[in-house]
């Protein structure tokens, strides 16, 4: 497997609603039929995941609606899979006033470094999340993950055939920016007599 000390990352059970003065990161994978959409939320301060939702054989309408929704919920910054028909939806998402952060995870060196990144949070314990049911598809996914050697020999990242990935490449982009600085708002205030 890739990932080693899954179960050393298990913290509690409860995903935890927004709390005021918290920032929030998201990570969003798309699919719609074979596959599951997963929206994975994190707790920036903490590095801890508060939220998972996974779902499929929905509209992309439908879809946009679920992630602008808990992306407002959590007032969270989002990254996301642009790849294919990722690319037109962070358009129209972020229209809606939703803070999206694309990924291209096409190429071997974009899914590389990005599961790098998370191996590495995952066995030095950087981030956690809690074990109940929205996370078990999560948990299961991370321990059957998988790599192989190309006849390059680089490595390649892939769930096992007939198995899925989407919680994965959705913590995966939420660990991305996780320790990446917020977007600071910056608010103009009418002042009279200067």
């Amino acid at each position: 497997g890739v990932f080693r000390g899954v179960s050393d990352c298990i913290r509690g059970t409860l995903l935890i609603p927004p709390m005021p003065g918290r920032h929030y990161v998201m990570g969003v994978d798309l699919a719609r039929l074979r596959d599951y959409s997963v929206m994975v939320v994190m707790d920036q301060q903490a590095r801890h995941v508060v939220y998972v939702e996974r779902f499929n054989k929905i509209s992309w309408e439908l879809q946009m609606h679920k992630i602008v929704q808990i992306a407002k919920r959590y007032n969270a910054r989002v990254c996301m899979d642009s790849t294919g028909l990722g690319d037109p939806i962070v358009e129209r998402l972020q229209f809606s006033g939703v803070s999206i952060e694309p990924y291209k995870l096409t190429g071997t060196v974009a899914k590389q470094q990005l599961i790098d990144k998370l191996r590495v949070n995952i066995e030095e314990q950087n981030i956690s999340y809690p074990e109940n049911p929205f996370t078990l598809p999560m948990l299961d996914e991370l321990r059957s993950y998988e790599y192989t050697f190309t006849e390059g020999g680089k490595i390649q990242y892939s769930s096992p055939r007939n198995k899925h990935d989407d919680t994965v490449i959705a913590l995966a982009l939420a660990n991305w920016v996780v320790d990446t600085i917020p977007n600071t708002a910056y608010h103009m205030r009418y002042m009279r007599g200067v």
